[in-house]
């Protein structure tokens, strides 16, 4: 879930059996260093998961089982919260091509909320009342409130940190790249109020980065051209590795002249938790590739809106 693929994350906790353990030991270390490059993360999907036993508690265990039994399907969940958000602004998807984890467009009314153009008590708020008001859109009242729940999970920021965890062999890699010596940044779409309680959260995570830059702080999106322009107005593309788990995120980023390496699960039937061989691989390969350097005092300060 970059911040982007949080309603598939949050979807996709209801698969219990799909959990499993990756080892917080080391594997081959990145064997070559280069103050030069720049490796940017993606938060959601690449170095936070959503903790599924949290979510399935918040959402309430009976009332999601009972919905699986009705309808034998969870795709079915995904589409009608998606719908409902599409209903109260009239749209159907966003215009800025912001997609979840699973290719689907984002409703508009959460592409907006993680460009910080509205409040989360404020949209959660237009949310409740129009499904409140429109109980024809659901099959039972049960789905009515289930996509309400979804709502309360995933805007109101407590409890969406509540139900954030990170991934362990994600953080050792971002550890192993500072002792390196590359410079380390984040990319992501998050909207403010989260990712402020984030932060304090997991305090020794954040200060292992040089900056971060998050779509509701400067009001863009990815894969909108203009958030990726942030860093390379900074930096020169080509000493950039953006490690991201959506393709159109890695295809934008490869476009604006960056490396780009995407954060496939090693067991894709399982878990989404990123393959970090894989990624560590890929960073071997691709670092004698980087090597513009960077103009003398560049630094990336935009962690506070503009």
């Amino acid at each position: 879930m970059n911040r982007v693929g949080i309603v598939s994350v949050v979807i996709a906790c209801f698969g219990i059996a799909g959990y499993s353990y990756y080892p917080l030991h080391a594997t081959e270390p990145i064997t070559q260093s280069s103050k030069n490059v720049a490796i940017i993360f993606d938060l959601g999907g690449v170095l936070i998961q959503t903790n599924k036993r949290s979510a399935l508690w918040q959402l309430g265990p009976r009332t999601v089982f009972s919905y699986f039994i009705r309808n034998r399907s969870i795709s079915r969940m995904h589409e009608q919260f998606y719908a409902a958000l599409n209903r109260i602004d009239h749209t159907q998807g966003n215009q800025y091509g912001a997609k979840d984890p699973d290719g689907n467009d984002l409703p508009h009314i959460i592409a907006e909320w993680l460009k910080g153009n509205q409040p989360n008590a404020q949209i959660m708020i237009t949310i409740e009342r129009e499904i409140k008001n429109h109980p024809e859109w659901f099959s039972t009242k049960q789905e009515q409130q289930l996509v309400t729940s979804i709502a309360n999970l995933i805007l109101k920021p407590e409890n969406f940190i509540q139900a954030c965890q990170t991934i362990p062999e994600m953080i050792h890699l971002v550890r192993q790249c500072k002792q390196k010596g590359y410079q380390l940044y984040i990319l992501s779409n998050w909207d403010a109020e989260s990712f402020e309680l984030l932060s304090k959260k997991y305090p020794d995570l954040f200060n292992l980065f040089d900056n971060v830059i998050i779509s509701g702080h400067v009001h863009k999106i990815k894969p909108d051209p203009e958030m990726f322009a942030l860093v390379t107005k900074n930096i020169p593309a080509n000493s950039c590795i953006f490690i991201d788990d959506q393709p159109e995120n890695i295809e934008a980023a490869q476009r604006a002249g960056m490396h780009g390496i995407l954060a496939t699960p090693k067991r894709a039937l399982l878990s989404k938790t990123p393959d970090v061989q894989k990624i560590k691989t890929e960073l071997m390969r691709l670092e004698p590739l980087c090597g513009a350097p960077y103009a003398e005092g560049t630094n990336l300060r935009l962690t506070c809106p503009p």
